[in-house]
């Protein structure tokens, strides 16, 4: 006779699995066969869930066989891979990835739905970390207003209050719906709580039973197999860190060369700025150096006008030395082309006066165009030296210098809650606050968190601890 198999299907909040088993397989062979397909060697805590026939969700029972939910051949059994039982310390006890990023899931689904009381500033400072790792940071050409759908959930909330330590628990019972705690002190009276059912009775000592095992290998040295672990995650921690700071200080370098490319197309322009300036005054000083030089041509031209004229007149005069007796009339004639020579001759000096003024206003504007385009000259030269002193890239930035510490963080972290809870008290309907938000102000305003829980409860007698869990 062959061997029947059924199929089973297993939702993960990351994945769907879907399986063959054998007929008469136990829990724990599927449990192991999921926590090998999705590589989790953290495996003590977490479990599967079903729904039995009345509609109960259950913890499966790993020693125990599983049996299909259907008598049809392709009728797929259905399970929930859940996180089981919490860590006392997450950074401490949450060694792989796969195992931190599966409780992510499991608290947030549990913050989302209500089930753990969350304040406002603390939900929306983990909803920015969530907005942030998923979106990058933020870009107001890109994240506009509606980018991001936030619903409104009705919570069915729940805010834990602890009562007694775990190591003070000497005992567990149960009777058919009825759960019994008996503490260790002898004088403290047993806690006693109903259940709907045996079976729901079962499960809360599964639970706890669970619970006390894991207590205690907290306490423990680590296995061999936890150290091992750890050491991996460590190791993928400083690989991980060491890529995050190359990545950075290539980012940095990056940055900082486009800020240097920026400042050389920046001097470049400074530079074609300055070469068309001093384009423009050499133009300037060309046109006036031919200017200067036709200036000269005409001063030239007017002294040797000049000489000409002054030749004529000594020949004049030479002539009206010669002609004495000449007649009146030659006389009058002559002395009239000397007085007019003399006036040719003094509006011939003039001029060239005139030529000599504009010559030396042409020499000092050439002189001025000369100095400036040797002060742009000067200029560019300096610019290009300034440019070379920024070609060294040996003095970067070292990450180690910016790094915080753990108390650093932890202290900015509590400065973003409290801007946020500034920011929303002013908008916050009083008349609108539910009993559990009402409790966790008292608690706040009072200072207590869990540390100091946990210290309080240690103090006084199991007596007194037990009135107080009877008393809630």
């Amino acid at each position: 006779m062959g061997v029947k198999w059924f199929p089973v299907r297993v939702t993960t909040p990351e994945s769907v699995l879907e399986f063959k088993l054998k007929q008469n397989s136990s829990g724990r062979q599927l449990f192991n066969q999921v926590c090998n397909t999705i590589g989790l060697r953290e495996v003590w805590w977490f479990g599967l869930r079903y729904v039995d026939s009345k509609g109960v969700e259950k913890w499966v029972k790993l020693n125990k066989k599983i049996s299909p939910s259907s008598k049809s051949k392709d009728a797929c059994t259905d399970f929930t891979f859940r996180v089981k039982f919490f860590p006392e310390e997450v950074s401490e006890e949450l060694i792989q990835d796969v195992t931190q990023r599966l409780f992510y899931y499991e608290v947030k689904s549990s913050v989302v739905s209500g089930q753990y009381y969350t304040s406002p500033d603390s939900a929306l400072l983990l909803a920015s970390y969530q907005a942030l790792v998923r979106h990058g940071k933020y870009d107001p050409e890109v994240h506009k207003t509606g980018f991001i759908n936030i619903p409104n959930y009705i919570p069915a909330q729940l805010t834990p209050k602890i009562s007694f330590p775990w190591n003070e628990i000497r005992k567990l019972v149960y009777s058919h719906s009825k759960f019994t705690v008996k503490p260790t002190d002898t004088s403290g009276k047993d806690i006693v709580f109903y259940c709907d059912s045996t079976s729901a009775c079962k499960e809360v000592m599964a639970l706890c039973t669970g619970n006390h095992e894991l207590y205690g290998r907290r306490r423990r040295p680590d296995s061999i197999e936890v150290q091992q672990m750890k050491a991996q995650a460590k190791e993928a921690k400083d690989a991980r860190k060491m890529e995050q700071e190359k990545l950075a200080a290539e980012r940095r370098a990056r940055e900082l060369m486009e800020e240097r490319y920026r400042k050389m197309e920046l001097a470049m322009q400074e530079q074609e700025m300055a070469y068309e300036m001093s384009r423009s005054a050499l133009t300037d000083y060309q046109r006036k150096v031919e200017e200067l030089e036709s200036q000269l041509e005409e001063e030239k031209r007017a002294r040797m006008e000049l000489e000409s004229m002054q030749r004529r007149l000594e020949e004049v005069n030479r002539q009206l030395e010669l002609e004495t007796a000449a007649s009146l009339e030659d006389r009058c004639r002559l002395k009239a082309e000397r007085d007019r020579v003399l006036n040719e001759i003094d509006e011939q000096k003039r001029i060239i006066n005139e030529k000599e003024q504009e010559k030396r206003t042409i020499e000092a504007a050439l002189a001025k165009a000369r100095a400036e385009r040797d002060d742009h000259s000067n200029g560019v030269k300096n610019r290009d030296s300034g440019e070379q002193e920024l070609q060294p890239l040996d003095n970067l930035c070292r990450p180690e210098d910016s790094r915080q510490t753990m108390a650093a963080m932890d202290m900015d972290h509590a400065k973003r809650l409290e801007m946020i809870r500034k920011d929303l008290n002013p908008v916050r309907d009083q008349r609108k606050l539910q009993k559990v938000d009402i409790q966790y102000e008292a608690n706040v305003s009072k200072g207590m968190d869990k540390y100091r829980t946990l210290n309080a409860i240690r103090q006084g007698n199991t007596k007194k601890r037990v009135e107080q869990f009877e008393s809630l």
